[in-house]
């Protein structure tokens, strides 16, 4: 206890040499969607190969979802089947429940779902921006029944949305519930202020 007030000096001049001279910690995985799916497993191996053999890969990653229960129009699906290329787009491929055309479904002619495949290289946001531009340009004719844009890149950019939205009331209320519970257990101002410390460091030293 007689070095108590050495050994937090010592320590909070080791934390600004820290932050000062050591290089920041390696970047880790962006927490994105495709984070969550190993890449050895064969659905991720066929992807590769797809991509490798056609040039892009064969599920597309954003979709445009066209229903009407009671059936859609004819003259809407035949649009629909149609539609020009936007600017952008690698290629974009309609795909109706026609009758006939697709087996084992209990509907015929109620729903369109378009496959938009970007060019390499296109960001998250451009792509689910383009899918948006698709529906615009193309779909906007009362008969389209769009009921929206979905697919994996169009949940992420909605979940880094979110995410960006309420982050700093969530790191606010972090950084109060850390004060309180360790301020309260240990009966001290300086006990909080260390913790604080050491996690404002390590957030400094990590990869944005």
């Amino acid at each position: 206890m007689a070095l108590r007030f050495f050994i937090i000096g010592g320590w909070i001049a080791a934390l600004a040499l820290a932050v000062a001279y050591l290089p920041p910690l390696a970047a880790t995985a962006s927490g994105g969607l495709d984070a969550l799916i190993p890449a050895n497993t064969p659905a991720a191996s066929a992807e590769a190969d797809a991509a490798r053999l056609f040039g892009a890969p064969l599920d597309a990653p954003v979709l445009v979802v066209q229903r009407d229960a009671r059936g859609m129009q004819k003259a809407a699906l035949d649009r629909s089947v149609r539609q020009a290329i936007v600017p952008g787009l690698a290629a974009a491929v309609p795909l109706p429940n026609a009758s006939g055309l697709i087996r084992g479904t209990r509907e015929h002619d109620t729903t369109v779902i378009t496959f938009l495949y970007f060019r390499p290289g296109t960001s998250l946001t451009a792509q689910t921006a383009g899918a948006d531009a698709y529906v615009h340009s193309y779909l906007s004719y009362p008969s389209a029944d769009v009921v929206g844009v979905t697919g994996p890149v169009p949940a992420e950019v909605a979940q880094d949305g979110i995410i960006a939205h309420y982050l700093g009331w969530v790191e606010l209320f972090t950084v109060l519930a850390i004060a309180l519970i360790v301020g309260v257990r240990f009966r001290a101002v300086g006990a909080p202020l260390v913790t604080l410390a050491c996690a404002g460091t390590a957030y400094l030293r990590s990869p944005c």
